[in-house]
């Protein structure tokens, strides 16, 4: 089965020497140079044997002789419990505001900490869609939301916590910025790759009503 299925093996990764003799001496196999392989009567012989095996378990000899295509690949089972997915800039912020408090976590490790909790996770996204709509609030205001917001044990923004606020806001607001840049720049270069003339449907749907009758005509030619 292994010379058939695999095709020339070497003699370090063959299963059984023992039994590759035996097909040797019967000329079903053949040696050369520390290679081993099936003649042609071998072949001939492997293919009835792997026909005669459709019940096993492993499959692989049967459908190599029945000259089947391999079996589809397996989709991985994702585990259920994955946690939450993060926004991108939020849990980068929160990565670099955890770095403010990390050296104790002992008391600050509760408030930007990345162990998976959903605590943590929903603590971040509601300061970032705090954030986001008040682009200048101070860690404090944002202890204060949380805080309105159901998250009571959020600590006061008083020293490396403040600063951990401050660098997760500047992050969050430095990181968000530069998508808005880089997406500014994906449709300059869209729009200048369009051939000059060429309007989108959108872009003529926008276009003001003109009420000369010439115009219909040619809106229709």
């Amino acid at each position: 089965m292994q010379l058939f299925v695999d095709g020339p093996t070497w003699d370090g990764d063959l299963i059984s020497k023992d039994e590759r003799s035996e097909l040797v001496d019967a000329g079903m196999a053949w040696r050369w140079n520390g290679w081993n392989f099936l003649t042609e009567f071998g072949v001939r012989a492997a293919i009835a044997g792997g026909l005669a095996a459709s019940d096993w378990a492993d499959q692989r000899w049967y459908r190599k002789a029945a000259n089947l295509p391999p079996p589809p690949a397996e989709t991985p089972i994702e585990p259920e419990d994955r946690g939450p997915k993060w926004d991108d800039n939020v849990l980068a912020a929160t990565l670099a505001g955890s770095r403010v408090t990390g050296d104790n976590p002992d008391r600050y490790g509760d408030d930007l900490n990345l162990a998976g909790d959903a605590m943590s996770h929903a603590r971040a996204h509601l300061a970032a869609a705090f954030l986001r709509a008040n682009r200048d609030a101070k860690p404090e205001t944002i202890v204060i939301h949380l805080r309105i917001n159901g998250h009571r044990e959020t600590r006061e923004a008083t020293g490396r916590v403040a600063v951990a606020w401050a660098v997760f806001a500047f992050t969050l607001n430095a990181l968000d910025q530069l998508d808005l840049v880089e997406k500014a720049k994906a449709v300059g270069a869209e729009l200048m790759r369009r051939p000059q003339g060429v309007r989108s449907r959108d872009e003529l749907a926008m276009a003001p009503y003109d009420p000369d009758p010439r115009t219909e005509i040619a809106r229709r030619l």
